[in-house]
Parts: structure tokens; sequence; C-alpha cells
């Protein structure tokens, strides 16, 4: 429920400025292992995530940047995989409104 909310506040927001800046982020899990099918998986069940930013925040981006590239201990611990999340930035856009 938070994360609607948070998606309609940013909308309402973005309403209101004369431009409005979306990202879209990359989400992937990487794997270390000699499984094919596991790296299909992995490239298969990849994500990607338009998200409108500050424009403050956007300028600080820069496409290909990673925002998250973590091993996953959880995974890890509790079924033995060596795995990582990450995060990056797959594209910017800057949308202008008419006036």
């Amino acid at each position: 429920m938070k994360k609607i909310f948070l998606i309609i506040m940013l909308f309402a927001l973005s309403a209101f400025a004369d431009e409005m800046c979306v990202v879209t982020f990359k989400i992937k899990q990487s794997t270390f292992t000699l499984s094919i099918s596991e790296h299909i998986k992995n490239e298969a069940n990849k994500q990607f995530l338009q998200i409108p930013v500050d424009c403050d925040f956007y300028n600080t981006l820069s496409i290909g940047q990673e925002l998250h590239n973590e091993f996953k201990v959880g995974s890890f611990i509790f079924n033995g995989d060596f795995s990582r999340l990450k995060i990056t930035v797959e594209n910017k856009q800057k949308v202008i409104k008419e006036k």
C-alpha cells in the first residue's frame, strides 16, 4: 500500500512541474554458476522500471551507472546460491510540458 501511495504522490507532484524527469532502471539478477539455463533465466527475468524522479537527482545519474550491485547473503545462506542483484540506469528522459 505504501508503494502505491508513493507512486501516486510522485505523479501528482510531477503534474505541477514544468518539466518531468523520468529514469528507466534495469533490475537483473546475476548468478555465479556454469549452468547455462540459470543465465538464460536471469536474462529472461530482468525487469525495466520507469520512475519519475526529482530533476536534481536525475542530473546526477548517467546511463549505465550502477546504483546497486551487492551479493545476496540470504540466498547464499538458505539456498547456497552465489548471486547478486544489479540495478543500473538504462535510460534517462526529460519531458517538457507544453504551455
